[in-house]
């Protein structure tokens, strides 16, 4: 009886707990759901520019079935082959510019291929790579049996067409691990995570333990509390952020293509909104356990939303309504691309952004506290 007794008075505690309801129920549907989109995305269409090349390389790379690939000319429309580009300047741009994972040109008289590649996502790369040099092959050794029913008897002596695929990474490099592709994003995401639980249990510590309280009630105004608590978990955010940074560069061996300094401001801008978002969502908590209680629904969602991973359908597009998709943006094209503060300064600015919207919510939350 006892046992029944305890069990109805902590199923009617649970029950009455609309959070912790809400976690059980819905934020394992949730995260299942973006693993799905995740798992399933192998659908997912890469973009490859194509420039001076016969038509049979369009043809043949549109059959594939191991990736799927949208062919475009280097202007962005679409290809024929009249007309085009083989400057490699032209093609790096173009593969900038429709954010592509290769573009390539061919010579068709010795089938002389130089490819392209966006080594970021080295899984598509790879595969480009290896369903480039396949049609090659296939197409070798078609025209190699055409050209001998072509010759006299007397004169079918095994003549030979070599192929030449030549692979030139524009980013990252044919080496390079899975560290190298996922770190620049990893490291975005752990800075996230643990400044935002640092900022809201401490913020929230502040609550129960009525100093803020005390403050409210002094003179002191709103803003000056808020941007007082941010400056101060700022302190212990920027040494997180320059510890995990360093450590991933130095010590871990991640390269760097771009300039140090831009990592260290990207991280610190995340932080900033990590920390604020913290103090924002503290207010919604009553416990340490109820603020674990946003990891699965704040900062988990923001990990599959980022653009570290190819989601299907058009999901890709509900990351830009997170800060972490800015973040891992911004930190791939330094690390990776070696691009510079011109690059960036629209991520950067978007950071900032949800910051300052961050802390104007949390200015509006004490006004409500202060008149409770």
């Amino acid at each position: 009886m006892k046992i029944r007794t305890l069990a109805l008075r902590i199923f009617t505690q649970l029950r009455h707990d609309r959070r912790t309801m809400a976690l059980v129920l819905l934020a394992p549907i949730l995260v299942l759901g973006l693993l799905y989109l995740v798992l399933s995305a192998n659908d997912s269409t890469s973009t490859i520019v194509l420039g001076k090349a016969p038509s049979f390389i369009a043809r043949e790379l549109k059959k594939q079935d191991d990736i799927k690939l949208k062919i475009i000319a280097p202007d962005g429309g679409s290809w024929n082959k009249h007309e085009q580009t083989t400057s490699k300047a032209a093609l790096k741009k173009a593969i900038d510019d429709n954010s592509a994972a290769a573009a390539l040109t061919m010579r068709k008289k010795d089938m002389k291929v130089k490819l392209y590649l966006d080594g970021s996502d080295a899984g598509t790369a790879a595969k480009i790579s290896a369903v480039t040099g396949k049609i090659l092959q296939e197409k070798a050794a078609k025209s190699q049996k055409q050209l001998m029913r072509q010759l006299p008897v007397s004169l079918q002596t095994q003549p030979r067409i070599d192929p030449s695929l030549d692979v030139v990474y524009i980013y990252g490099n044919e080496s390079g691990d899975i560290f190298d592709n996922y770190g620049a994003a990893l490291i975005g995401i752990i800075v996230f995570f643990f400044v935002f639980l640092l900022a809201g249990i401490n913020f929230l510590t502040e609550r129960i333990s009525g100093t803020l309280e005390k403050m409210l009630a002094s003179p002191i105004r709103r803003y000056e509390i808020v941007f007082g608590y941010t400056l101060g978990f700022s302190i212990l955010a920027l040494v997180q952020t320059a510890l995990v940074t360093l450590f991933a560069i130095y010590v871990i061996g991640l390269k760097v293509a771009g300039s140090i300094w831009l990592v260290f401001l990207i991280n610190l801008l995340t932080a900033i909104c990590a920390l604020t978002l913290g103090i924002l969502l503290s207010s919604l908590a009553n416990s340490e356990f109820q603020m674990m209680q946003f990891i699965p629904v704040i900062v988990i969602p923001q990990v599959f939303l980022c653009g570290m991973f190819r989601l299907s359908g058009g999901w890709d597009i509900a990351g830009h309504l997170v800060p972490l998709y800015y973040t891992n943006n911004a930190l791939q094209d330094v690390i990776l691309r070696g691009r510079g503060l011109s690059d960036i300064w629209m991520e950067v600015l978007v950071l900032l952004g949800f910051s300052i919207i961050f802390i104007a919510a949390n200015i509006t939350t004490l006004r409500k506290e202060r008149g409770w």
